[in-house]
């Protein structure tokens, strides 16, 4: 996919950009709830569960949370249930003060996760099957938001050797799970600690990959929010500038804070 030459006349001056920022948090109010439904349920973009964290709004979170342990209970070799409680954990632990009970039941649950998928397909686990390679994805998310940040780390490279090693079968299937999985693991490593020129470069190409690897993936705001960052790092503050305006344009829910957050941050 080639990539779109930005032009100097849509990169947009601060008062465009207050403008912009302004009608975002008019829609902002009638979008949070579905917003943060769609994130929780499909995973889209960004670790899901990270990017609800400054809603405050949810109603009956706690209702939620045992609803889905009561599933869990009925259904105790339903690793998408764990997985969704984990994500549940960590949106509360985002939330409160003295959360380390929160983050350490997310990890929990995580891994319980991925181990029940394993004893559930046996032999015929395998990467190449997405739902398979999304659990594992899932669970590096989920460990790199509780700030597990090694463990992540030898997930994201276990799933990019896996990757590499079979660009034939990857490149035959059509899945949005492989664009999520190119722009989690560039967002780990430009936010990780010393983050090297190497990172960034690495960073740069996956999230191009990303982009191009499903045809929703252009339009995708968190995927847009990671080539704003990667592309500020490379020292491309107009092209970053442009990529967050764009991410704003097409954002929803309480995701729009983050890119408001993002666009202020690269305009000064």
């Amino acid at each position: 996919m080639q990539k779109k030459t930005l032009q100097p006349s849509r990169i947009i001056s601060v008062g465009k950009a207050s403008e912009i920022i302004g009608c975002a948090l008019l829609v902002i109010s009638f979008s949070t709830l579905f917003g943060w439904i769609a994130g929780a349920v499909y995973g889209w973009g960004r670790p899901f569960w990270g990017q609800s964290q400054i809603d405050n709004s949810l109603p009956n979170e706690d209702n939620i949370i045992n609803t889905v342990e009561s599933s869990i209970e009925k259904n105790p070799k339903n690793e998408w249930l764990m997985i969704l409680l984990a994500g549940q954990f960590l949106h509360k632990a985002n939330r409160v003060i003295g959360s380390d009970k929160y983050f350490n039941e997310a990890i929990v649950m995580a891994r319980m996760a991925w181990s029940v998928h394993c004893k559930n397909l046996g032999n015929n686990q395998t990467f190449a099957v997405p739902s398979t390679f999304k659990l594992r994805m899932n669970e590096a998310d989920i460990l790199f938001e509780c700030n597990k940040k090694n463990e992540a780390k030898k997930i994201y490279e276990e799933l990019m050797s896996f990757i590499n090693d079979n660009l034939k079968i990857v490149s035959m299937i059509n899945n949005d799970v492989f664009a999520t999985f190119y722009n989690n693991y560039a967002y780990y490593l430009l936010t990780k600690k010393n983050v090297s020129a190497d990172d960034i470069n690495v960073a740069y190409n996956l999230i191009k990959q990303c982009l191009k690897s499903s045809p929703k993936a252009s339009s995708n705001p968190a995927f847009l929010d990671t080539l704003a960052l990667v592309l500020y790092k490379k020292g491309r503050k107009n092209d970053a500038l442009q990529a967050t305006e764009d991410a704003l344009v097409r954002a929803e829910g309480t995701s729009l804070y983050q890119y408001i957050k993002r666009y202020e941050m690269l305009a000064h």
